[in-house]
């Protein structure tokens, strides 16, 4: 995540922590893991029985710490492995059922990215990945949640990309 888009994230929670102090709502944050290796975290902001999301996941699947759009000069060229990985936005709606239960629709888009790994010491795994080619990816999930209490929310569901999703939300109360 480059240095504007923590801006944009930032200035998204001021303007959701304004809204809160005006409206009696919470905000709160989230952070999921589905079983094809994705790391989820998303902010939301909840007025009476009706939340909104946005979040960021990301696929671990086997690219290096650094990866690469051009290769340069410098860089080695024995190749290690191939693989893709993909990095999605979501959005999302979730409503509250007997003061419990949580219904969480979500659509999300983003990109799926092809890359070969190469073998170079100078990196701190050992290597880098050059992205190849890249293609766009949407999907949409549904998850259920359980409020244990005004704080925790555990959640699990389902993803066309993501597949199987689990993950906790802390809501807060900012009066």
């Amino acid at each position: 995540m480059n240095s504007k888009n923590a801006f944009k994230i930032v200035l998204g929670l001021i303007f959701l922590i304004f809204l809160n102090k005006t409206s009696n709502g919470q905000i709160g944050s989230s952070i999921s893991f589905a079983t094809d290796k994705v790391l989820g975290l998303n902010i939301f902001y909840t007025k009476n029985n009706n939340s909104f999301y946005l979040g960021y996941s990301y696929q671990f699947n086997g690219q290096k710490n650094t990866v690469v759009n051009e290769r340069k000069k410098t860089y080695g060229t024995t190749p290690i492995e191939n693989g893709d990985f993909y990095s999605l936005v979501d959005l999302g709606y979730s409503r509250l059922f007997f003061n419990q239960l949580t219904v969480q629709p979500e659509v999300s888009f983003g990109s799926k990215k092809y890359f070969t790994s190469y073998s170079d010491k100078r990196f701190k795994d050992d290597g880098y990945s050059l992205v190849n080619s890249s293609e766009t990816l949407t999907g949409i999930g549904v998850n259920l949640g359980y409020k244990i209490n005004d704080l925790i929310e555990p959640f699990c569901g389902f993803h066309t990309i993501k597949k199987l999703n689990f993950g906790v939300r802390i809501h807060i109360d900012i009066y």
